[in-house]
């Protein structure tokens, strides 16, 4: 406009909120006129004109090309710049204008955009706080909502300039009481999307925990659940923050809240006779989320021994784990898992609470994968403690479990994981639980086969080296077991059933490729034990192709999956022999420790000597080349423990 006055400016004011189709076609002007009234704010009336205009202007953002072509008016800047120039008298058109801002950024990143570089958020911050006018907090909280959607510039800034405390200091069931709803709603909806950066989280000050578990208490226990919407933003705005921070899982235990949160997922019903189906899925997916919060809070290390100490507590939640509603068992299941972190509580929970008891119950009472990972989490803990190992197998532990290992369950990757850990830590160092593997039968599972089987058939499955190696170190366990038990004629049985070419290939493999030492040295203890025993009749039967295997080629690699490579960064194969690895382990070059290098030398005597036992003189040739030399070195130049096991190593290779 040319001449520019404020009469002028009212009169294309006036001509533009005349017609909303006028409008929309007008944005360039509509532009003009906010820039133009920058030069007159000092005139009567032009503020009102302005707000006016404003309003108008948000009520027609409805569509996406609408607030495209607004975008591209030049409006948005324009309006930011009235906005810094406006004081506190002019709250209607500061209300306006937010709106518009706010509507301009729904589902449009461009506008967004130049939102952000004109700096707008630094000066709607302010209106956020508590002695602001209320519409225009509210108006605040809905600008922050919209522009802030899955938008980083914009929901750094708000965390940088103070945004979240604003918002935060807004949860207040006050406010609710005195019509202040949707403000409310806005913020917490505000924050909930906020808490996915992690910057943001970090400005979620520590002190306004509580208003989040008020707030909670508010919406359940004065507004009965009318407001699924607000409770469900409050909870998953604290599941955010408190999953990962133990500062947060430290000030809701502190909080006497803690308990309402059990109260709530025990008792909190909803009428379910009057809502749609959306509103109970809703009320389902909050329980979900309550559940997530009382675990993420017990979490905490610094906490563990309180709670647990906690009888009342400790009482409800084994109550809980053999509850017949499922969120309750999962939620007391995992909770009890977080607090078996030790040796003492878990001993504890199965001595003196039978807790294996339920959880197997419970493991055979549902086939849902989440469910069973809660069961197999919380009942490996309790496997750790040698005081139990026998208290849970003797429970059956290990044929209930085993056919998890099934083929058919390949899709639950996680659960097997577990399964594979439970069996290998039960077995570890105990006679009876190594029986049960090898000789067991399966509960539920295929007919014929025991859990040996189903251990061998994963690790001929398995395309993860992690899962591969854990599996193998039942085997490595199981060999130990029985090989160390007292009365050799009682294991005799299991001996021949583990002195199978099958479990040697499987050991020599993690051995020969594993980047681990600690899994080398199993490996390494295991296989001593197996080619030790070359005079009984099962040695000299097996012994002859077990001694092809760990002196002969290694296998060809196995090559990855396209998934499997996108997925994570692959070690190149490991394409060295069996000997050719355990000859540099036990040099100074392989930078083993000590104890392991020996065993490397006692296994290596093993072979010789198992080769001379069955008279296989080529396996004994290729051991006496590979080995003699390094052997010879150790002797000469170590002067520890290690020369002892090597000269008994070097009188096997000379015969």
């Amino acid at each position: 406009m040319n001449d520019i006055s404020a009469e002028k400016l009212q009169h294309a004011v006036d001509e533009l909120t005349s017609d909303r189709d006028y409008l929309v076609n007008h944005f360039p002007l509509a532009s003009q006129v906010f820039q133009d009234a920058a030069t007159l704010l000092e005139k009567n009336g032009v503020w009102n004109n302005v707000a006016r205009l404003a309003e108008m202007l948000a009520g027609t953002l409805i569509s996406e090309s609408v607030r495209t072509s607004l975008g591209e008016s030049g409006a948005i800047a324009c309006l930011v710049h009235l906005i810094k120039l406006s004081s506190d008298d002019q709250v209607d058109f500061r209300i306006h204008a937010l709106r518009v801002l706010g509507n301009a950024c729904f589902d449009h990143d461009d506008n967004r955009k130049r939102v952000s570089d004109t700096g707008a958020v630094e000066l709607v911050m302010p209106f956020l706080q508590e002695h602001q006018n209320p519409d225009l907090t509210k108006v605040a909280c809905g600008f922050c909502l919209n522009s802030s959607m899955d938008y980083d510039p914009i929901q750094k800034a708000i965390a940088e300039n103070g945004g979240i405390e604003y918002l935060a200091h807004l949860l207040q069931p006050a406010r609710m009481d005195h019509g202040e709803q949707m403000m409310v709603t806005f913020a917490t909806k505000t924050l909930d999307n906020l808490m996915g950066e992690d910057t943001c989280r970090s400005a979620f000050p520590i002190k306004c925990i509580p208003n989040l578990l008020t707030m909670i208490t508010y919406e359940w226990q004065v507004d009965h659940l009318e407001n699924l919407e607000l409770l469900e933003s409050l909870v998953d705005t604290l599941l955010q923050l408190i999953a990962e921070d133990e500062s947060v899982q430290n000030t809701v235990n502190d909080n006497c809240y803690f308990p309402m949160l059990l109260d709530f997922l025990e008792n909190a019903e909803f009428d379910a006779e009057e809502a749609d189906e959306d509103e109970k899925k809703q009320f389902e997916q909050i329980q979900i989320s309550v559940s997530k919060v009382i675990v993420c809070a017990t979490y905490s290390d610094s906490k563990m021994k309180e709670l647990y100490n906690n009888k009342a507590l400790l009482s409800r939640l084994l109550s809980w784990a053999g509850s017949d509603s499922e969120i309750l068992a999962q939620c007391g299941i995992y909770v009890l898992g977080n607090l078996a972190r030790t040796d003492e509580h878990c001993i504890d929970l199965v001595q003196a609470h039978h807790l294996e008891k339920t959880l197997l119950t419970a493991f055979g009472l549902t086939d849902k994968a989440i469910f069973r990972y809660a069961v197999l989490g919380c009942l490996k803990h309790l496997c750790l403690p040698k005081e139990n190992k026998v208290i849970i197998g003797n429970e059956n532990a290990i044929a209930i479990l085993s056919p998890v290992l099934e083929s058919t369950n390949d899709m639950l990757k996680r659960n097997q994981f577990l399964t594979i850990g439970i069996i290998k830590l039960l077995c570890a160092n105990e006679y009876n639980n190594a029986t049960k593997v090898v000789n067991g039968e399966l509960v539920n599972g295929e007919a014929g086969k025991t859990p040996l089987d189903l251990v061998l058939e994963c690790i001929k499955r398995f395309d993860d080296p992690a899962a591969i190696s854990e599996a193998t170190r039942i085997l490595t366990n199981l060999v130990k077991s029985v090989w160390f038990h007292e009365d050799a004629e009682a294991s005799s049985t299991s001996r021949q059933k583990l002195m199978n070419n099958s479990i040697i290939q499987a050991i020599s493999e993690m051995t020969r490729t594993s980047k681990f030492p600690v899994l080398k040295n199993d490996g390494l203890v295991a296989l001593s034990l197996i080619f030790a025993d070359s005079q009984s009749d099962t040695g000299k039967e097996m012994l002859p192709e077990a001694l092809s295997i760990v002196t002969g080629e290694p296998p060809e690699p196995v090559l990855p999956e396209e998934s499997q490579e996108r997925n994570q960064q692959q070690q190149e194969p490991e394409t060295r022999s069996f000997l050719e690895i355990l000859v540099e382990l036990i040099g100074p070059d392989g930078k083993m420790p000590l104890e392991i290098r020996c065993n490397g030398c006692v296994l290596l005597e093993k072979i010789a000597s198992a080769a001379v036992a069955v008279r296989d003189d080529a396996a004994y040739e290729k051991i006496k080349t590979a080995s003699r030399n390094q052997i010879q070195q150790l002797i000469e130049e170590e002067s520890s423990m290690i020369t002892a096991v090597a000269q008994k190593a070097l009188a096997a290779l000379d015969g």
